[in-house]
């Protein structure tokens, strides 16, 4: 991954944390992936793997604290 593919990961992490943490009552990942997609008016399959992988990120980053 570039030094550019890397910062634009991070952002996406960023930006799914705040959703999550803005859209508290989205419990579910499925929820959550619906709810990005539509704000970034795309397909929520086009979307769904990058969600999961800043979830999966985001639930690493909290275990290691």
């Amino acid at each position: 991954m570039s030094d550019e593919e890397l910062l634009a990961f991070a952002q996406f992490i960023s930006f799914v944390q705040d959703v999550r943490n803005y859209y508290s009552w989205l419990t579910n990942d499925d929820d959550l992936v619906i709810e990005v997609a539509s704000i970034l008016k795309r397909p929520a399959d086009q979307v769904d793997f990058m969600v999961r992988a800043a979830l999966n990120a985001l639930r690493r980053m909290d275990e290691s604290r």
